[in-house]
């Protein structure tokens, strides 16, 4: 109800707006300028960005999320820049070819409206490159059952409008309420895309710039958008065939536009806001196939692929992981076997190599043995060869490696050993050939290799150190 309650206010707001507009407007050349100019905007907008884009991207955006946090971020960052990237090409073909752009849209326009619709468009045009990269940000967080910030967003693009109207007509007088319109749309969409981007980095959703790849994923998206595209774009090419028409009538693309206002109140408060709860739930569900077992103190948890086999199955303590938790892949093989307690990694934990039956025969072998305690390794750990031999052994104390360390040959035999003092070198390094025959050796201290007389110097100064000690003692 909170996300229908912000709609609510939205519209009512909206329809203020537009009261305020037709007040300082008026139906004639002028508002049929501002409205041709805004359209174009949200053509994109309900096409690229809450309409088809939300479809495809929301679905997939949760399956990530249901199999980590981490994995979904990742996709959304690429997603969100490959859009920017698209949308600012797509702000430079329009900018160039406006002109021709609008005179189709409207070719009924008289040519001082349409010189008018040109230069509003130009500033309006801007808006495009902001509200759909609200729509992205919108849909991760709508995802993360994060619905406040997208639904007031939407309210402060109202109060821009109405702010924007009072403060600034006393001073360029009400002939100019049309560009006064054009630049707080601009305006509001910078204030729009701050109030999702900012709740979306505290949920840590990052974007970092890096250069855009079409993989698998994106051509994903890209495929399960296009049946939306073109609904969308029917229904939008409808509009644009009634605007073009209402163009040659002036005012009445005004009064359409008004009257579609109408129309859209109930379908936003209903339609479109139980839309946004529904499809990022739906979608996690329909991914994971979750289910949860509850006796009224602790919480069973199991997860499942899309082809019935199970995929993770633990306890939870208090809403955090707790005990022991097996993660398998799509065949049922397993890929971790883990403990937690506090939500933290703690005790020991099992990873395997990634295995495929139709490949790989046997069973899937262990990659590595850590223990953990309250999320940081601590205590003995190995990691072995997929034959199954040791390829290295050792200890960590408290995330740092401590203490004696010996690496291996696939063979068995004794490859390096080594030893670490709170993560680093210290101490000779040993390295032995396939016979473990010595090949040579090397002197570390904090993680730096001493050589030559720097060994001897540094060997001295220890011995002379411990002497000073025991005389003490």
């Amino acid at each position: 109800m909170t996300l229908s309650g912000l709609t609510l206010v939205s519209r009512v707001m909206g329809l203020v707006r537009d009261m305020m507009i037709n007040h300082y407007l008026g139906v004639g050349a002028r508002s049929d300028a501002w409205i041709a100019a805004f359209q174009l905007p949200n053509l994109f907008r309900r096409v690229f960005g809450e309409g088809a884009f939300n479809a495809a991207f929301i679905p997939l955006y949760s399956g990530k999320l249901e199999e980590s946090e981490d994995s979904a971020f990742g996709y959304g960052n690429r997603v969100v820049f490959l859009l920017a990237l698209i949308l600012a090409a797509l702000f430079v073909i329009f900018f160039i070819f406006l002109k021709p752009i609008l005179w189709l849209m409207n070719p009924g326009y008289a040519p001082e409206t349409l010189i008018q619709t040109i230069g509003l468009a130009r500033i309006t045009l801007g808006y495009l490159f902001f509200v759909c990269l609200l729509a992205a940000f919108s849909a991760v967080l709508n995802s993360h059952k994060k619905f406040a910030a997208p639904a007031i967003s939407y309210v402060f693009l109202n109060v821009v409008f109405i702010l924007g109207l009072i403060i600034a007509i006393p001073f360029v007088g009400r002939e100019n309420t049309q560009w006064v319109l054009s630049w707080s749309l601009l305006v509001a969409g910078v204030v729009q895309l701050l109030i999702v981007v900012v709740p979306a980095w505290k949920i840590g959703f990052k974007p970092k710039l890096h250069i855009p790849k079409i993989d698998s994923d994106m051509k994903k998206l890209g495929f399960l958008m296009v049946p939306g595209v073109i609904s969308a774009g029917v229904q939008q090419a409808n509009l644009l065939v009634g605007g073009a028409v209402a163009s040659f009538q002036e005012g009445a693309k005004s009064l359409i536009y008004n009257a579609d206002r109408i129309n859209q109140l109930p379908l936003g408060l209903i339609g479109i806001a139980f839309g946004v709860v529904l499809l990022p739930e739906i979608s996690r569900k329909i991914k994971a196939k979750n289910k949860y077992f509850n006796n009224g103190k602790d919480s069973y948890a199991s997860t499942y692929y899309d082809n019935g086999k199970l995929m993770s199955m633990g306890k939870y303590v208090n809403e955090k992981k707790d005990s022991s938790w097996v993660f398998l892949d799509r065949w049922g093989n397993y890929v971790a076997k883990e403990s937690y307690k506090n939500g933290q990694k703690h005790g020991k934990c099992i990873d395997f190599y990634p295995f495929n039956p139709k490949v790989d025969a046997g069973q899937p072998k262990i990659l590595e043995v850590t223990f953990y305690s309250d999320g940081e390794r601590d205590g003995e750990y190995q990691k072995y060869y997929q034959n199954g031999k040791l390829l290295m052994d050792g200890s960590y104390e408290l995330g740092n490696k401590n203490g004696k360390w010996t690496t291996y040959y696939p063979t068995g035999k004794k490859r390096t050993e080594m030893y670490f003092v709170r993560g680093l070198k210290n101490g000779y390094v040993m390295n032995y050939n396939g016979n473990e025959e010595l090949l040579n050796k090397q002197y570390f201290v904090n993680g730096y290799e001493l050589k030559g007389k720097d060994i001897e110097l540094h060997l001295e100064l220890r011995k002379k150190r411990k002497q000073a000690e025991a005389a003490k003692n």
